[in-house]
């Protein structure tokens, strides 16, 4: 009987110590474009900004090796702030550079092409909202 018990027990906290693992992984942030992943950056680094807008030249947008676009942030107090993006895998390996908010070749998330899962969306949300009611949140 103490056997069974002793199993039990080391089973349970295996499976819990893996979901501790893999939970976290499973929530990490899924960017799927450039604007998601530079709104993410300038969240983080604490720069507030009402709208984010890209511009390519023809020759970069032909470009299908290498991503690289001008940006342009409108900050809450009404000023511009210009700046670009470049990347040297199309969607990986991306910096960006806003040197007028101290940003200066700032390693940007790179871009997940796969499809996000409904039921995860819903429970990065949850866990998003969680930690922010315990004050986890950045």
């Amino acid at each position: 009987m103490r056997v069974r018990a002793a199993c039990w027990s080391v089973a349970i906290i295996g499976s819990a110590a893996l979901a501790a693992l893999i939970v976290p992984w499973w929530l990490q942030p899924v960017f799927r474009t450039h604007d998601e992943s530079v709104r993410h950056v300038l969240q983080q680094r604490g720069v507030a900004f009402r709208g984010l807008g890209f511009t390519q030249s023809y020759e970069e947008y032909q470009t299908l090796r290498v991503y690289s676009a001008s940006i342009t942030v409108e900050l809450v107090d009404g000023r511009q702030v210009h700046g670009w993006i470049g990347c040297e895998n199309r969607d990986r390996d991306c910096f960006l550079e806003l040197r007028a908010v101290g940003i200066v070749g700032q390693r940007l998330p790179d871009i997940t092409p796969r499809r996000a899962l409904p039921w995860l969306s819903a429970l990065r949300r949850r866990w998003e909202a969680l930690g922010a009611a315990l004050g986890l949140a950045p």
